[in-house]
């Protein structure tokens, strides 16, 4: 679905809601190096991104995310472009999230993959869970003979830490495991080949942020690392504003 139409479809239900209190908020960002799930989107190189987010009185949200990509392959360059919508709330202690999300690649929308999302917070702690529901051919191991790892089946779990510390600063620790649906299996990178390779791309991943908010943004500092034998930690600077 080409990304203008499901834009459109996100601006057609918020009109929809419209007679229900809410608010409308917008954000940018750059970071020296877009990381996702410990993985740099980015070939390493810079990002700029930007958003608009819509939530109610009742605790229902929608919004949209793009971000710039380049990691040195043809189809991954350009743009991603995210699309979400879910619920959010509290309940005695404990706060929670529901929702989905679309990545949406207009350079390649082959692979394009869907996810349900939920997490639970209490305190400065968070859990949650992310499954994959829906992908395009490009993403299936069987039909394209290796895919881009991101298929129906796959879970994502993380950890979360959050604490406020003294001057406007604060601390976050994540930990996350990603187990993909296609890893153990078996496939030919080619019709011609003779053996077949076995899928090997689970993996887990952490990540340390100290972040000094003040009147012209949130400055994050990042390291980043995987348990990837072929990866080494990455540390990144990043520039946010909500407004």
């Amino acid at each position: 679905m080409p990304a203008l139409y499901k834009t459109l479809l996100v601006a057609a239900l918020l009109a929809a809601i419209a007679p229900v209190r809410a608010e409308l908020a917008a954000n940018i960002g750059v970071t020296s190096d877009y990381i996702w799930r410990g993985v740099s989107q980015s070939g390493e190189s810079a990002s700029v991104s930007g958003g608009i987010d819509y939530s109610s009185e009742g605790g229902f949200y929608a919004g949209t995310w793009v971000g710039s990509l380049d990691n040195g392959e043809e189809d991954f360059n350009g743009s991603e472009v995210d699309l979400y919508l879910g619920f959010a709330g509290e309940v005695a202690e404990l706060s929670y999230d529901l929702g989905y999300i679309y990545y949406a690649y207009p350079s390649n929308d082959d692979i394009d993959f869907g996810e349900i999302y939920a997490s639970l917070g209490w305190g400065d702690f968070t859990a949650g869970v992310a499954y994959t529901v829906n992908n395009a051919e490009g993403n299936d191991f069987a039909e394209v003979g290796g895919g881009a790892g991101f298929e129906s089946g796959d879970l994502y779990a993380h950890l979360g830490y959050a604490a406020e510390l003294e001057d406007d600063w604060s601390l976050g620790l994540t930990l996350g495991a990603y187990a993909f649906d296609a890893d153990g299996k078996a496939y030919k990178a080619n019709a011609t080949d003779t053996e077949s390779l076995t899928v090997d791309i689970d993996y887990l991943h952490y990540a340390i942020d100290f972040t000094k908010t003040t009147e012209m943004g949130d400055f994050t500092f990042t390291l980043s690392d995987t348990d990837q034998d072929d990866d080494d930690p990455r540390a990144v600077v990043s520039w946010g504003l909500s407004f």
